[in-house]
């Protein structure tokens, strides 16, 4: 199979996932069994000086067509700033899987 290369850590087990495992890899990375963020993940949000207001789950829309983390941004951060330190974060391509809005 040929897609992006997406490594998940589930369970103390790391998995190779492809684009046709997207919708899994979302889960498994940040959904808990009633679909909401994962506590663990809401720790790791926290630890974001760019974060402010609102986070969450969202469907599909015209920006980032697949279920996604909307995330409210400061002001004055800069968009690759904060995809950057997403990916090095959560290991994965942050535009697939995120949506930007701007605090002002």
């Amino acid at each position: 199979m040929v897609g992006l290369d997406y490594t998940n850590v589930v369970d103390g087990k790391k998995k190779v996932l492809f684009e046709a495992d997207e919708k899994t890899f979302f889960k498994d990375t940040f959904l808990d069994s009633e679909y909401s963020i994962r506590q663990d993940i809401h720790e790791r949000f926290k630890r974001f000086s760019w974060l402010r207001g609102a986070y969450g789950v969202t469907g599909p829309n015209k920006r980032v067509p697949r279920l996604h983390i909307y995330v409210t941004v400061k002001s004055g951060k800069r968009t690759s700033q904060v995809y950057h330190e997403i990916k090095q974060e959560f290991k994965c391509d942050p535009k697939k899987f995120f949506e930007l809005f701007r605090y002002f």
